[in-house]
């Protein structure tokens, strides 16, 4: 439904809407028209109520024009293939340098005390290899300014991240 809202500009659809209005609604959009949708992390729901979603949002994705595309990000190799995924790319993790840069250009301002980037090197070291953790990680240390919340988020909060139970 959130694909759906955000396809027609609405936060949320009208609650007199049903499977048939949404379906009128989504040929109507994309009928006869490329499109490239991306499905990015998916693999939160059981195997077989996966496959049931996918077979719905595929009948409505058939109206679309030729050549349109379908990209699925999944760490789950099963939901590659229960999606019906013809070309298949594992990809490698972020090397630990890699990490580091990504964390740099997420986490650091102009408004934070110098001494805060030896404390994120240490976390950025802490999760290399996990993209979306370095993301939220970095993304919460952008709002923190003084070397001590840096410190604390590290010796109070990260344990958490470091398990990787995000």
């Amino acid at each position: 439904m959130e694909m759906i809202t955000c396809g027609i500009g609405k936060t949320t659809l009208p609650h007199n809407w049903n499977a048939v209005l949404l379906r009128d609604h989504v040929m109507q959009e994309i009928g006869g028209k490329k499109f490239l949708l991306v499905l990015d992390n998916v693999g939160f729901l059981d195997h077989a109520s996966l496959r049931m979603k996918w077979v719905d949002l595929k009948s409505l994705l058939q109206y679309g024009a030729k050549g349109s595309k379908v990209l699925i990000t999944t760490p789950d190799k099963k939901v590659a293939q229960i999606m019906d995924s013809v070309n298949s790319y594992k990809l490698e993790g972020l090397t630990k340098e890699d990490s580091w840069v990504l964390f740099q250009k997420i986490a650091f301002t102009q408004y934070q005390e110098p001494g805060v980037e030896a404390i994120g090197m240490e976390i950025s070291n802490m999760c290399p290899d996990m993209p979306l953790v370095i993301r939220n990680v970095a993304s919460i240390l952008a709002s923190k300014r003084t070397v001590h919340e840096w410190q604390a988020f590290r010796d109070e909060q990260f344990a958490d991240f470091a398990r990787c139970d995000v």
